[in-house]
């Protein structure tokens, strides 16, 4: 039911009852927090600079505590773990290494993720309630065991380091409990709690969400695109408006990977019907594609153009789209030096580009003509 929107903001009965579930909690865990501060100093401003600092502290580690649990819930279940994110810092296990978040679309209401599937002949029911409740149950044990530490530190030191372990304590308590408490979010998100009552409800994700599961699987796994399942992939291309949303990342990481940019554009195309203002890589994407496809170079550049240069300028996709416009404008001293950048990029990123970009960069520092990319 949605009563009225206000800067793309949908206030319906579910937001807000979300966002009282998460003030309440925010506002136990500063309370928590300023009687620790209150311990820790001598009740001045400084008290309240120090149950800021502490707040933060007590969540940020509350949240790893949950998104290990479900992680370590999940390995234990015998689950693939492809993705560990805590705020905008991504861990793929798979690859070993930490990565920047800038795939998909997230809600700002979401502070960590874990991204799990089923191995290959096992159903999602299999192991799911374990793998749910692993975050609030890592919350609760961290909670009790620093409450339980209390009793045995207080004998044998200051009252600083007691209060500051029971503050954490109870924090991590209400980190727990507040995601038992079924809310929804943005696009399926759903809580711990509002999980578990869809599976007591006998309802697990539809076949179209377990195949999302599993392409996003595939790319925080690193695979190579060859070795997707083109039939998921292919089933995915046609889903609904909402799960456009949450799909069309992924599709069009594999298209471009596939050397598709006609169906890459498509992709991108629709995403801009469902979500108008597209993130800084797509955008540069779409303009990449434009300028490949159509040799549309005016409209590539004025899609570039309308982006914040700053924060443009740190995307391989920009440097990889004004290489390909300078090119096609004859400014092969610009062409050239973006396409150093996007060496730069790499190399700092630990990257490898792909065999359609090397002919691509390769065409133009020979001055010969783009290959033709479907």
């Amino acid at each position: 039911m949605k009563l009225f929107k206000l800067h793309d903001y949908k206030f319906t009965v579910a937001n807000i009852w979300r966002q009282i579930v998460f003030s309440v909690s925010a506002i136990l865990i500063f309370i928590f927090s300023f009687e620790a501060a209150l311990e820790l100093t001598n009740r001045n401003l400084a008290t309240i600079v120090v149950a800021i600092v502490l707040s933060f502290l007590f969540s940020l580690s509350s949240i790893v505590i949950h998104e290990l649990g479900h992680a370590l819930a999940a390995w234990i279940a015998g689950w693939r773990v492809h993705l560990i994110a805590i705020g905008s810092i991504e861990f793929a296990p798979a690859q070993r290494k930490f990565l920047t978040l800038s795939f998909g679309v997230r809600s700002s209401n979401i502070q960590g993720w874990v991204l799990a599937t089923p191995q290959d002949g096992f159903g999602w029911s299999r192991g799911l309630v374990a793998v749910v409740l692993g975050g609030p149950i890592a919350n609760l044990l961290a909670g009790t065991v620093a409450i339980g530490s209390v009793l045995i530190l207080s004998r044998h030191y200051d009252a600083d380091l007691p209060a500051v372990l029971l503050s954490f304590g109870k924090a991590s308590i209400v980190v727990g409990i507040t995601n038992l408490i079924p809310t929804t979010g943005h696009g399926n998100w759903k809580s711990d709690g509002a999980q578990l009552l869809s599976i007591i409800q006998g309802i697990y994700l539809s076949p179209q969400e377990q195949n999302i599961s599993r392409l996003y699987g595939c790319y925080y796994d690193g695979l190579p695109a060859e070795q997707w399942d083109e039939k998921i992939v292919t089933e995915l291309v046609d889903v609904t408006p909402e799960e456009q949303i949450t799909v069309d990342p992924v599709l069009v990481f594999y298209y471009l990977k596939m050397g598709n940019l006609s169906l890459a554009q498509q992709i991108l195309e629709r995403h801009i019907r469902a979500v108008p203002k597209l993130p800084i890589d797509y955008s540069c994407i779409y303009a990449f594609c434009i300028a490949m496809l159509n040799r549309d170079v005016a409209k590539a550049e004025s899609i570039l153009e309308e982006l914040p240069k700053k924060d443009a300028q740190r995307s391989f996709c920009y440097w990889r789209a004004r290489a390909v416009c300078a090119y096609l404008l004859k400014n092969r001293r610009e062409a050239s030096n973006a396409i150093c950048q996007v060496r730069k990029m790499t190399r700092k990123k630990k990257m490898e580009l792909d065999e359609g970009d090397e002919a691509i960069f390769a065409a133009i520092l020979k001055d010969e003509e783009l290959p033709i990319l479907n």
